[in-house]
């Protein structure tokens, strides 16, 4: 099965382009290239105190490159650009600033894996801790008490501190990260309903249809017949 993943891969210049992807491969990753002597200068400061520490983890012969999977946000940033919905004439710019944008929450990603001064700030908050644990536990059967207990808070308090730093309640977060997964594997993978439904955290398909349809405004099976629709269809050119 494919999690989403960004895949970013740094290009030296004096090395030639190289193709990552395999022939007849099945992917559900966003790709972002840069040549690694010129990074983005959205992500340059950051991704110079990462650089060496990536080159001797993950060089390749042509080029180094690293995979994170993709969070709930980055996964909406992901089909804004895979469909956006904005004027033809920005499109160019529009596509540009989401990558980078992309980028900017890998390099962030990266930072804190190799515990770097702003995670080490960020150790004492736990409301940003709670969504991190959720991003990485959500398709499990976890509930709300579980992160509090993980976190050694009380559930009142988080909830609060979350809801207002997000906009949203830790339990709809939860169910968010479990649908945005849903409509991937509905999406690219042929997995059965009630396959689907346990992977993203439900025991009963009928509790997993009835949280999709109020999320989405649709059926799981309305996606799938959405996706075969779109696969029919001829492509203009």
């Amino acid at each position: 099965m494919c999690t989403p993943t960004l895949l970013a891969y740094f290009q030296p210049n004096s090395r030639p382009q190289v193709l990552a992807w395999q022939d007849g491969g099945h992917y559900a990753s966003v790709a972002v290239s840069f040549d690694v002597d010129r990074p983005p200068r959205a992500v340059e400061s950051g991704f110079r105190s990462i650089a060496e520490r990536l080159q001797q983890v993950t060089q390749e012969e042509d080029c180094f490159w690293v995979a994170r999977p993709l969070n709930l946000e980055m996964q909406t940033i992901a089909r804004k650009l895979f469909a956006p919905d904005i004027h033809d004439s920005l499109i160019q710019s529009y596509i540009s600033l989401k990558a980078q944008e992309l980028l900017c929450l890998a390099v962030d990603k990266a930072l804190i894996d190799q515990g770097s001064g702003l995670p080490r700030r960020r150790a004492a908050d736990k409301v940003g801790m709670a969504k991190a644990y959720i991003d990485e536990h959500g398709l499990e059967q976890i509930s709300v008490k579980e992160v509090c207990a993980h976190l050694s808070i009380s559930e009142s308090h988080l909830s609060k501190k979350f809801r207002e730093r997000f906009g949203t309640t830790i339990y709809e977060y939860i169910v968010d990260v479990r649908m945005a997964k849903a409509y991937d594997l509905l999406s690219f993978s042929d997995l059965h309903l009630k396959q689907i439904a346990y992977e993203v955290g439900y025991n009963h398909v009928s509790n997993f249809c009835t949280a999709f349809k109020k999320k989405y405004g649709m059926t799981p099976n309305s996606v799938r017949t959405q996706q075969d629709l779109a696969a029919s269809s001829p492509i203009s050119h």
